[in-house]
């Protein structure tokens, strides 16, 4: 494929020896930013997503236009393993702050990965680049927050990818252990997002209750696979429950008859 291109278009193709992203997904994104040598834009797009063909024309109208950000957003669809649309995502409002961009993800209004974000190379680096958490679970999201907080995100007109739900990637991916270590990526995330906002002295748009239905949510898949001590551990990770001890007892009733509130729960 590259080499029926390569007369046309400047294509650097790079075959890595070892297989990184199985095992670290992160250090899998961050060779490959390596590779980008002196461009100043990444757009990290995986082998078996789409790109539309107005993705990059609709890229460069937006950079000559003057658009001061450093994160554009491609809107997205999801697709399955044969093509076929399984959702039609909600597209992004012109812009779209850091804190709006959280608050829209998790209250279910908009959807986000990483092959759907364009981002700014010297303001990625200048940012200490990828958010760490196992399985790069939530490090799209947390890269994308903290990489968007100066200047929110943009989003591209007239042009969209699709991201394709595999069920092989870690998002569809409901394998017993991997959804364990999901739950405690998510929790580690959700301690981190607390101290996101503290640091840069504004409110968490979502406020504390709020964030603690969202794990709960995610820890009752475990009652059922690992048993409620395990999930009740898990939920003891999350520095909110930390600091309010006296609401726990009320969290493992909820774990206890978690089946009753979300029968069809599917988990992460």
């Amino acid at each position: 494929m590259v080499e029926e291109f390569s007369e046309r278009l400047e294509i650097v193709y790079r075959k890595f020896d070892r297989n990184l992203g199985a095992t670290d997904l992160v250090a899998q994104w961050e060779r490959c930013v390596d590779l980008v040598g002196d461009e100043e834009w990444i757009w990290l797009f995986s082998d078996d997503d789409v790109m539309g063909p107005d993705c990059v024309q609709s890229f460069r109208d937006a950079l000559e236009s003057g658009v001061r950000t450093d994160v554009f957003h491609v809107h997205m669809d999801i697709v399955d393993s044969g093509g076929r649309v399984m959702k039609r995502c909600r597209p992004y409002p012109g812009m779209l702050s850091a804190p709006d961009f959280f608050c829209e993800l998790f209250r279910g209004r908009i959807d986000a990965r990483m092959p759907d974000f364009i981002l700014n190379k010297a303001n990625f680096q200048r940012h200490g680049g990828f958010e760490r958490f196992d399985l790069a679970f939530r490090s799209d999201t947390a890269t994308v927050m903290k990489l968007a907080f100066e200047r929110g995100i943009a989003a591209l007109p007239r042009c969209s990818m699709q991201w394709r739900s595999s069920g092989e990637n870690i998002s569809s991916n409901m394998d017993r252990t991997l959804s364990l270590r999901k739950v405690r990526a998510s929790v580690d995330f959700f301690n981190w997002v607390e101290t996101f906002f503290r640091e840069r002295g504004i409110p968490c748009p979502i406020p504390p209750l709020g964030r603690l239905h969202i794990v709960l949510e995610n820890v009752a898949f475990l009652v059922q696979r690992f048993g409620l001590r395990v999930a009740t551990k898990e939920l003891g990770r999350l520095e909110f429950v930390r600091r309010h001890r006296i609401i726990l007892p009320a969290c493992i009733a909820f774990l206890r008859f978690q089946g009753s509130f979300y029968p069809n729960h599917r988990g992460l």
